[in-house]
């Protein structure tokens, strides 16, 4: 396979992109495989269309299965699961710290409700990304569930791969969030097609890293799947099927 520019894998489900919201304040990461950027992953995604960018980052390890959180069109697109998935945790370009785990389709799984399809759908825009539960990676990023008013102007960060930059190079973006809705939260922070599926994350009241959402879509203010109960309950089943 060509290392090369390949399309965000956005382009296959939806026509409106992550967005550069203004002038382009994301910060490339060169230091990859340090806390908090080495719980991001480049996937590079293989569907019948062709090949295609996302993001991911691991949220649980459970006896079977370390699970990668990412967006559901990342894994599922067009009534069907991606053929294959290589995912490279902390990759800066050529560098793979932690190897390329080989995910095939039968180890990825979506929600229900962006299965179903519809004009809600990305309020269910999430999947998971299984891989063996004694695998080499830096780390989990946990979840937390926060409630509205806490998410409520919280300065978020995100970081994955944009496919508008070299191939598999990590950015770094950040800023308040601007709006909370059931299961979604926006915000004016730039991305790109190819950083789907990537977190976005901040510190708890005790330092520590942890993750409010999953990035997914574009429109100025960008948009992420919020971790909330139901959200995170999915993951667990998985986790465990």
């Amino acid at each position: 396979m060509t290392e090369g520019f390949l399309p965000g894998a956005d382009t296959l489900s939806y026509g409106l992109f992550e967005t550069v919201c203004g002038n382009d304040t994301r910060v490339q990461v060169t230091q990859t495989n340090t806390a908090p950027y080495h719980f991001a992953a480049h996937l590079r995604i293989s569907f019948n269309e062709g090949d295609y960018v996302g993001s991911a980052f691991p949220i649980i390890r459970s006896d079977k299965h370390i699970v990668f959180a990412t967006s559901g069109h990342c894994v599922y697109a067009n009534g069907r699961f991606a053929n294959s998935i290589q995912l490279s945790v902390a990759r800066n370009a050529a560098e793979k710290p932690f190897g390329t785990f080989v995910v095939n389709g039968s180890e990825l799984r979506t929600s229900a409700g962006w299965k179903a399809g519809g004009n809600q759908r990305e309020q269910f825009d999430y999947g998971a990304l299984l891989i063996s539960a004694d695998s080499e990676i830096a780390g989990i990023l946990e979840p937390m569930i926060m409630s509205d008013d806490d998410l409520e102007n919280l300065v978020i960060n995100d970081c994955g791969y944009p496919a508008d930059k070299p191939y598999a190079t990590m950015w770094w973006c950040g800023g308040p969030v601007t709006g909370v809705e059931p299961r979604m939260i926006r915000y004016m922070a730039d991305t790109y097609g190819g950083q789907s599926g990537s977190p976005i994350y901040t510190w708890n009241k005790d330092n520590e890293l942890r993750a409010v959402a999953i990035h997914g879509y574009g429109g100025c203010p960008n948009g992420a799947v919020r971790f909330i109960q139901a959200v995170y309950d999915d993951f667990l089943a998985w986790a465990e099927s």
